[in-house]
């Protein structure tokens, strides 16, 4: 029930949205909240931020963000805030900080595409997403709290119930309106077992789809407690997730990632990193359960290693 959600932050404009978000969950779930800051000094980069400044400025920040989402709450929300500023390389000290507390959630910002291409989903957060053992809320700086219309991604494979329980998590405490997806990739002629003719079509639907529809309906059926519907395009995933999204401006994307690599990346994992990347919304990312072991040996390993 996101006992612990831990924000990372970066002093960033987007950063600070993202603080927006985890202060909404926070106030919502009652949760502990860490804002964890990391810097990497040196005497040839210096520091931009001295770490008391650093603290400084986050504390002003949260405050206005629980200010933002629930004024109300403000008081009760701040005291449950805890601020960290730790120094070293920030993708390597970030995730030792995850593997060390275990948080229930980790958010955090990026700019987007269309700001820094330096500071993209391709540093920092994206290695984050890949390697935290943790889920992983990613939000753009046009994302707002609380989010109101999620895409829930599902090709029908083992992680679909874990990003279930998430959902019905977030949907005990925030009113939200579910739309699954599921894309339809097209078969390359060379490569089909064979070819469909005029008969093989029902209602104009194919048998893949017809059998797909069955399988969304039946995700409906056994979560009656969710307010949801359906869709199913036709293309690449990540592209049509993406696409999706903004046609439906949804407010927020919840997708598992891979778990090792190999085949499971060819999965719905494979395509998560993408979505990530190229969302034009918040997305929130998980890992799934049987290879939170392995990512951790994997953060472990390459923390020691620092």
């Amino acid at each position: 029930m996101f006992e612990h959600v831990m924000h990372l932050c970066d002093l960033s404009r987007a950063s600070f949205k993202a603080l927006e978000w985890a202060a909404g969950l926070s106030s919502h779930f009652g949760s502990h909240l860490k804002v964890v800051h990391a810097v990497e000094w040196s005497p040839e980069k210096g520091g931009a931020w001295t770490a008391d400044e650093a603290r400084r400025r986050i504390r002003a920040q949260v405050s206005e963000a629980f200010e933002a989402v629930d004024p109300e709450r403000r008081e009760m929300g701040l005291a449950n805030v805890e601020i960290e500023v730790i120094e070293g390389r920030p993708v390597e000290t970030l995730l030792g900080a995850i593997d060390r507390d275990d948080p229930d959630l980790v958010v955090m910002g990026t700019s987007g595409l269309s700001d820094f291409p330096h500071v993209l989903m391709g540093s920092v957060a994206e290695k984050i997403v890949r390697h935290s053992p943790a889920p992983v809320l990613v939000t753009r700086k046009q994302s707002d709290w609380p989010p109101r219309s999620v895409l829930l991604p599902v090709d029908f494979s083992g992680p679909a119930a874990e990003t279930f329980a998430l959902a019905e998590t977030l949907a005990s405490r925030v009113p939200l309106r579910f739309c699954l997806i599921h894309v339809v990739t097209p078969i390359p002629p060379a490569v089909r077992p064979f070819a469909l003719s005029s008969n093989d079509l029902i209602d104009g639907l194919s048998p893949r789809e017809k059998g797909a529809i069955e399988k969304l309906e039946g995700l409906q059926a056994s979560h009656p407690e969710l307010e949801m519907t359906y869709c199913l395009p036709l293309g690449p995933a990540a592209d049509q997730i993406c696409r999706t999204a903004a046609d439906m401006k949804s407010d927020l994307i919840l997708i598992p990632t891979h778990s090792r690599s190999g085949l499971n990346r060819f999965l719905m994992g494979g395509v998560a990193e993408q979505v990530v990347r190229y969302a034009p919304c918040a997305v929130l990312s998980h890992c799934p359960k049987a290879s939170v072991s392995y990512r951790r040996r994997i953060v472990r390993k390459n923390h020691v290693r620092r």
